[in-house]
């Protein structure tokens, strides 16, 4: 082991020659070295260890943002104060502005002006989107999901005022984040997501009160201090202003383009990172208030919540392939229209909920925010593996679309691909 020791350090040192270690010297211990470690004791402990360390490094790369997201819960868990706000972390400047702001610069950066234009001319796409979003999902919250939480026995904990918080959070807009990160991660189509997430979140300035106020009719209070004016200007300068920064880094300097190409797997897993600490800092704030619920409440909505935002998603998807979209659109979709806002969700309840209830009200989007990253991350490799299923087509077909988006065609156009290559092959 020694030897191995020395091999890397005389081989750092040769790099170096001039600086006290003569390259000849260098090289002949490298030599040396090198033999001595091929003995067969040193050489099978080397094989051993790689091979034990293989499974382990090939699952963390391929499940690191569950892993991230399952220890960034448990070091939130370990000490709320450390990185909810007013902790020494600073989330509320750290988190909710320069991360934020950071996860739009990379999205600016690689997202194509072509793509975003199309993203925006794809009118019944979006209209498919905030239509799930903002109208459909609240139908279905009011009609269907809310009775059936008002039949669960009252020793689960299910008070009327979780019931009110959880159809109030349905009325929300989509996620300004935390969707366009896991559409990019499971290949989707992230101008569609980015452009969706935007325009839902305008739009929700508007509707969301309104859908707020006709759901729960007496149960909600006209809002008083929330400003219009001001939630726009919070989300142009958290969205639009990083996206037009990385637009205009991508023209300035087609050189960072390129690099950024070169090295995509870092700049995905920077993206991670960023998202990682938002999970981070939503469980440290959620569990330094302690959500004001029962034990028994808090795990009725852990196992009820999942399973509801599971449903949402689900049927978001089979929306989007009924509706004969494009793989990556499909996927953007999914993520998309299935999501709600926990940072314009939180001051819209604070103005609009008074009182003791704002916490029980407020306890479906604490404990969802977070966790529809938990369900997205867990779904992230299937929905990839679903959105990038046709490769192998387009080089039995002449005159197919080259291009390396394999997604660029709808499912009913790759089931007729797919019927005349097998009938090419009988």
């Amino acid at each position: 082991m020694r030897a191995l020791f020395f091999l890397h350090l005389l081989n750092g040192a040769s790099a170096f020659t001039g600086t006290g270690f003569p390259k000849s010297y260098a090289v002949t211990w490298s030599r040396n070295a090198r033999h001595r470690s091929d003995s067969p004791i040193l050489k099978g402990k080397s094989d051993a260890s790689e091979s034990v360390l293989a499974p382990a490094k090939k699952f963390l790369d391929k499940n690191f943002f569950v892993v991230g997201m399952v220890t960034s819960i448990g070091l939130a868990a370990l000490n709320p104060a450390l990185g909810a706000r007013g902790g020494p972390l600073k989330p509320e400047l750290t988190v909710d502005t320069l991360v934020v702001a950071c996860i739009f610069l990379l999205s600016g950066l690689a997202l194509p002006t072509n793509e975003l234009k199309s993203a925006a001319a794809n009118i019944k796409l979006n209209s498919a989107i905030q239509g799930f979003n903002l109208l459909l999902f609240p139908l279905l919250t009011i009609g269907l999901v809310a009775p059936v939480m008002r039949a669960l026995p009252l020793g689960l904990g299910i008070e009327k005022s979780i019931i009110d918080g959880y159809i109030a959070m349905n009325c929300l807009p989509t996620s300004v984040n935390m969707c366009i990160v896991l559409t990019g991660l499971a290949s989707g189509n992230v101008a569609t997501s980015l452009f969706s997430a935007v325009l839902g979140n305008l739009l929700g300035v508007f509707v969301s009160p309104l859908l707020i106020f006709k759901c729960l009719g007496a149960a909600a209070k006209e809002s008083s201090s929330l400003s219009y004016l001001a939630v726009i200007s919070k989300l142009g300068k958290k969205v639009l202003l990083p996206v037009l920064a990385g637009q205009g880094l991508r023209y300035a300097f087609p050189k960072l383009v390129k690099f950024r190409a070169e090295h995509k797997k870092a700049f995905g897993r920077a993206s991670e990172f960023l998202l990682l600490s938002i999970i981070y800092a939503t469980f440290c704030e959620a569990f330094s208030k302690g959500l004001g619920l029962s034990a028994c409440a808090v795990a009725t909505l852990l196992v009820l919540l999942p399973a509801l935002h599971l449903g949402f998603l689900g049927l978001a998807f089979a929306t989007a392939r009924a509706l004969g979209f494009r793989r990556d659109q499909q996927v953007a979709m999914a993520f998309t229209a299935s999501h709600k806002t926990l940072a314009f969700g939180m001051p819209l309840f604070t103005s609009i909920f008074q009182g003791p209830q704002l916490a029980l009200m407020s306890a479906s989007l604490l404990i969802t925010h977070p966790m529809q990253s938990v369900v997205g991350g867990a779904l992230v490799s299937r929905l990839e593996a679903y959105a990038t299923e046709y490769p192998s087509y387009a080089s039995h077909v002449p005159g197919l679309n080259k291009d390396p988006n394999d997604s660029s065609y709808s499912d009913r156009t790759w089931a007729i691909i797919r019927r005349g290559v097998g009938r090419s092959n009988t």
